[in-house]
């Protein structure tokens, strides 16, 4: 009887299973038995309160209104099974719909990224070998990783470390201002320096 309250709520075991990573394995198995003896604890009380006879009851003492106030209190009595009040199934519910969409929507913009990766390795592959490719040659397959002499650049002449960018250049400044600061300091207290 007892099983029927706690079948609506069963968790499928073994969909959840195969969702648990590698690393979770053993918190999940004891997760799992520590809601089996959950269960089996419900499952061994009876579904319904124990039936008391009254009438007996009535019948050994000399004043019934004590039996009948009990008799009202326990047929009056319920024990309510948990509700969900604040609604937070529906709201996990919406929560999963939403990760389902932002997933299928994660997983088509990956498959993109593996197409474009497929061509440019498939582009790479048709390029001759590094040892045989010429300055010529890598300039017109490659035209922005060659230093335009008409736009000289700073060595390591990666982006990020040219003064356009932003970043480098705060440094770059902060650098030269450190350097002056240094030089006018020892130029001041040159001789507490030494």
């Amino acid at each position: 009887m007892a099983s029927k309250r706690v079948a609506q709520s069963a968790v499928n075991w073994k969909a959840f299973a195969e969702r648990v990573p590698p690393n979770q394995r053993e918190y999940f198995r004891l997760f799992k038995a520590k809601n089996d003896i959950f269960v089996n604890r419900v499952d061994s009380l009876p579904a319904a309160m124990p039936k008391i006879d009254f009438a007996f009851y009535r019948s050994k003492l000399s004043s019934s209104a004590m039996v009948d106030q009990f008799e009202k209190a326990y047929s009056g009595m319920s024990v309510p099974y948990p509700t969900d009040k604040d609604n937070i199934l529906a709201g996990v519910d919406k929560e999963e719909q939403k990760a389902a969409v932002d997933t299928k929507a994660y997983v088509a913009e990956l498959k993109k990224e593996i197409e474009e990766s497929k061509a440019m390795i498939k582009a790479i592959d048709s390029l001759p070998p590094p040892d045989e490719m010429t300055r010529e040659m890598f300039a017109y397959y490659f035209p922005d990783r060659v230093p335009n002499a008409n736009k000289p650049t700073f060595w390591p002449h990666s982006p990020q470390y040219q003064l356009t960018d932003p970043e480098y250049a705060k440094h770059f400044i902060n650098y030269q201002n450190d350097f002056r600061l240094g030089k006018f300091l020892k130029s001041k207290l040159g001789k507490y320096l030494n």
